[in-house]
């Protein structure tokens, strides 16, 4: 054997070392028959993160997938020789990432943000960084309700009956109070700015928002309870009324940011009418019935970004979804027991549609652009009554949803 030892001692070999490897001597049981002491068995390790959330929440377990693509049922990484750090960018504060084996070839890094906002996690195998590191992800808060207020009253920042909102250019809410005949304007987080009368000096009349929304020139236009679209500035200088001639009873109402006309639901004539910013009249679509391009009472509307209108139909208890010129697409919530009574309706960023339920307990449900269900809003506990407006912020990745309920206004995170 020492001669053997010996020989092997001496011969001369072409290939460089390998690191990083899985090695393993296995011996064979009888030296004497086989001449041999046993083999040397090696696998290279080559890891890659595989898995990993792009927007986890705040407090919630993030869990990071690593994998060794060159497995072949054994390896010699164990979990100390894995190096992760975890980093918030703005404070730079590191979290503790944990290791696991799952003796499959793979390893999860879980860990857990304390702070909304970028983070980056590093990960290191015997100090080579792994394929795939470092990894950023946008921590976003929990979700659910995050603020309510408002209250019933005629006093600043109260409200009796309010209807529609949306969010004005200079980022404040800006909330119908048709009962106190103005606009009551918040800050997201509740804050109240000020209070706004449209009021039409020649005629000295002062007009009651019912919903309202704003053109891509920052003017905005409002429906009242009976038969007007009124077009104000945001500090509520009134410019124009039209619409008495066709409305009997205006209700939602979009500017499309596709052609600029503005859609208005006439909530009695079971139709959606289309004007010119201007206020010249040019159709309606729409007539009482539970057919398609049939409407029974249409409250909400709202255009998504390629153009489409999304009617919220009241005593069908759906959604209906036209093309521009109000040729009926598809239905949403037709075929399930997702919409009751449905009232106000928003779209986001995406094209996701959302849609109050007006009847108590009163639900917020979130749609795909196809109609697809994809989740509730609320939940039980935040103890909807009546809502009936409803906004979805621009914030990334998901959009604040602001939804106007009965007296107060509620924000939710999604």
């Amino acid at each position: 054997m020492t001669s053997q030892i010996q020989e092997l001692l001496t011969i001369q070999i072409d290939r460089e070392p390998t690191t990083d490897d899985y090695i393993e001597f296995e011996s064979v049981d009888d030296f004497c028959k086989t001449g041999t002491l046993g083999t040397i068995l090696t696998a290279p390790d080559n890891f890659q993160i595989t898995e990993y959330p792009k927007h986890p929440r705040i407090g919630e377990e993030i869990r990071v997938n690593m994998t060794n693509t060159q497995y072949t049922g054994r390896h010699g990484v164990k979990e100390t020789d894995i190096t992760t750090t975890l980093m918030d960018d703005r404070n730079q504060k590191q979290d503790d990432v944990k290791v696991t084996d799952n003796k499959d070839g793979t390893f999860s890094l879980t860990c857990q943000a304390k702070v909304e906002g970028e983070h980056t996690l590093s990960v290191s195998v015997r100090k080579k960084t792994v394929m795939g590191s470092p990894v950023r992800m946008k921590v976003i808060p929990k979700s659910g309700m995050v603020c309510k207020f408002g209250g019933y009253g005629s006093g600043v920042g109260q409200m009796s009956n309010p209807r529609g909102t949306t969010m004005t250019r200079a980022g404040n809410l800006l909330v119908c109070d048709p009962s106190n005949a103005r606009f009551q304007s918040f800050t997201i987080n509740g804050n109240h700015k000020q209070a706004i009368q449209v009021r039409d000096s020649n005629s000295g009349n002062t007009y009651n928002p019912y919903h309202v929304t704003q053109s891509s020139d920052g003017n905005l236009f409002f429906t009242t309870y009976d038969k007007y679209v009124i077009v104000c500035d945001e500090n509520g200088k009134f410019i124009r009324c039209f619409g008495a001639d066709e409305l009997k009873q205006s209700r939602g109402i979009a500017v499309s940011p596709t052609n600029g006309r503005v859609y208005v639901a006439d909530w009695s004539s079971h139709c959606i009418r289309i004007y010119s910013p201007g206020g010249n009249y040019f159709k309606s679509f729409g007539s009482q019935g539970n057919g398609k391009g049939q409407l029974y009472y249409p409250w909400g509307l709202d255009i998504n970004s390629q153009g489409n209108v999304i009617v919220s139909e009241y005593s069908n208890h759906r959604l209906q979804v036209f093309n521009e010129d109000g040729q009926h697409l598809f239905f949403i919530g037709d075929t399930d027991d997702k919409i009751s009574n449905p009232s106000g309706v928003a779209t986001d960023k995406d094209d996701n549609v959302y849609v109050c339920n007006y009847t108590s307990p009163g639900k917020v449900h979130k749609f795909d652009c196809h109609g697809k269900f994809i989740a509730r809003i609320d939940n039980d506990a935040d103890g909807l009554r009546h809502p009936i407006g409803v906004y979805v912020t621009d914030d990334k990745p998901f959009g604040k949803v602001v939804v106007v309920d009965y007296s107060c206004i509620k924000i939710f995170n999604q």
